[in-house]
C-alpha cells in the first residue's frame, strides 16, 4: 500500500465552524490551506507554522481574532497569507 499527501486543501463557504484544528499541522505535505468564507472563530493556530511546505493560508472572512502568531512569519516557503474579513486580527 503506498501512502498518499494531500498538497491542496480547500475548503471554502462548507459552512464550517469551530476553531482550526491543530491536527492540520500533521498535513505536512500541504501546499495550499484555504478555509475562506466559513464561521470559524477563536485564534490561528501556532501549529500551522509547522507545515513547512505551505506556500498559500487563506483565512478570510471567517470570525477569526488575535494575533497571527510570529511562527507563521517564519515559514520557510509561505509567499501569500489572507486574512482579510476577520472579527479582529493584529499583526
Amino acid at each position: 500500500c503506498q501512502e498518499e499527501e494531500v498538497f491542496k486543501l480547500l475548503l471554502t463557504s462548507n459552512g464550517m465552524n469551530g476553531a482550526i484544528p491543530n491536527e492540520l499541522e500533521y498535513l505536512s505535505g500541504l501546499t495550499h490551506l484555504a478555509l475562506v468564507g466559513n464561521s470559524l472563530h477563536g485564534t490561528i493556530p501556532k501549529s500551522l507554522a509547522n507545515l513547512d511546505n505551505l506556500a498559500e493560508l487563506s483565512l478570510t472572512g471567517n470570525n477569526l481574532s488575535g494575533t497571527v502568531p510570529s511562527e507563521i512569519g517564519k515559514m520557510p516557503k509561505l509567499r501569500r497569507l489572507s486574512v482579510g474579513l476577520n472579527s479582529n486580527i493584529t499583526g
